[in-house]
């Protein structure tokens, strides 16, 4: 059972699993995005029920990624990694995490090359790459980090 209630003017969401309530603020004002993020929520929770981790986007991955970790580096470093985000989520913006493999590293591997990009500036764009899906991993989103450190 899974019900939307307002506290103030934002959408939370409850649901019941395992005996146990949860509740989750579904970050909208909007009653039709609210209902739409509480069916991607219960999707979620019924994967997890089933030992299933669910599927995640690039996007999402980059958003936190964003949030968590270049706020925690040093500026230069953060704007080096900002400007590797920008090139990554232009090839892997519309894909979710277990659809990046090695044929998809390789395919942007070689438009970085064709678009006249050094070699130095592909292993940076990959070491952010790398990063962000270990940090994946440490979310428990991902299995395992595939690009060649």
């Amino acid at each position: 059972m899974a019900r939307i209630f307002r506290r103030g003017k934002t959408y939370w969401a409850r649901a019941q699993r395992d005996n146990r309530e949860i509740r989750r603020s579904l970050k909208t004002t909007d009653r039709k995005t609210a209902e739409r993020r509480l069916r991607l929520w219960l999707n979620e929770l019924d994967a997890i029920a089933w030992g299933e981790k669910p599927r995640r986007s690039y996007a999402e991955a980059e958003e936190k990624f964003i949030r968590e970790h270049l706020t925690a580096i040093k500026p230069r470093a953060a704007k080096r990694y900002g400007d590797s985000l920008k090139h990554l989520s232009e090839h892997f913006g519309d894909k979710t995490l277990d659809q990046i493999t090695s044929a998809e590293l390789s395919s942007f591997e070689t438009k970085r090359r064709e678009d006249g990009v050094s070699t130095s500036t592909i292993r940076r764009d990959l070491a952010c790459l790398s990063s962000m899906l270990t940090s994946c991993v440490d979310w428990e989103w991902f299995d395992a980090n595939i690009v060649p450190a």
